[in-house]
């Protein structure tokens, strides 16, 4: 009879965790703050990753801190051209919603942003040949529908809405194309 108490904990237990650590990010995800960015360099045919589109958050809000010589210097002690292709944690920190280019600051440090009082809100990331790599990179399309976005992504404009939790961490909600003017 033991046994068969053991073997029930042991089955349910690990389903118990996984569904507690589960409903935890959807807490997080749902209380969490929107943040909408501009997108440029869309692909929406990723072949290997299948029914994938890849894009990259506009480099106008990734280059500043990964390109000073002193974040390059401190993390890794000396600023060579290795040092500068080393990967590092940074974290950008944003002031409003739908934040301009110049309402951006870097951080090198992300433990600097919780004391930064106008931090609205952040993204962890990490520095890579010298630009800021945001973890957004993949939007899954349907198959149905990846010829009419395709075409939607033709004009410039793109942006992704996130959702960000407290930690810097998000996932992508949607992605918003602009309107297109009745002519």
């Amino acid at each position: 009879m033991k046994r068969f108490y053991i073997s029930i904990i042991s089955i349910f237990l690990p389903i118990l965790v996984l569904a507690s650590v589960a409903f935890e990010r959807e807490l997080d995800l749902k209380n969490g703050k929107i943040l909408i960015l501009p997108i440029t360099g869309y692909d929406p045919r990723d072949l290997l990753a299948g029914h994938y589109m890849q894009f990259q958050i506009d480099p106008k809000y990734s280059t500043d801190i990964c390109q000073r010589n002193d974040y390059v210097a401190s993390v890794s002690g000396e600023d060579t051209k290795e040092s500068r292709l080393d990967k590092k944690e940074a974290c950008v920190c944003f002031d409003s919603r739908e934040p301009s280019e110049y309402e951006v600051q870097f951080f090198s440090d992300c433990s600097e942003i919780l004391t930064s009082s106008s931090c609205w809100n952040y993204v962890k990331g990490e520095c890579r040949y010298g630009n800021f790599q945001y973890p957004f990179r993949k939007y899954f399309i349907p198959e149905a529908n990846a010829k009419e976005l395709e075409d939607k992504l033709r004009e410039p404009g793109a942006r992704i809405q996130l959702r960000m939790d407290k930690e810097g961490n998000g996932l992508i909600e949607k992605i918003i194309f602009p309107e297109k003017s009745a002519q």
